[in-house]
């Protein structure tokens, strides 16, 4: 007795909505990994900024401070002298009253 051969089914070829779907969904995903890739451009140039921001302000507040500095010494400065002239005139006050 002969043997029966039985062909294998052949693959159907997926259906052209499947296809379509899957091309759009590619599609979009490249846009949002492009969209994505913008961002994070764009966050990097942010910081960076931002660090440029930061040294400038650092920069300002050293030179903020050295002003504090010197105002500090000026005004301890002038406080010694108001003192200074205080004792004085008390001194001359005290030898007009003698």
């Amino acid at each position: 007795m002969p043997a029966d051969i039985v062909a294998f089914p052949a693959r159907r070829a997926a259906p052209e909505p499947n296809r379509d779907r899957l091309r759009r969904a590619l599609d979009n995903l490249d846009t949002a990994r492009l969209t994505q890739r913008d961002a994070i451009a764009g966050w990097r140039q942010a910081l960076s900024d931002l660090q440029v921001a930061t040294r400038a302000l650092e920069t300002r507040l050293e030179k903020f401070n050295g002003q504090l500095d010197r105002l500090q010494s000026d005004v301890t400065g002038l406080r010694d002298e108001a003192s200074r002239m205080e004792r004085w005139a008390s001194a001359a006050e005290r030898q007009q009253g003698s």
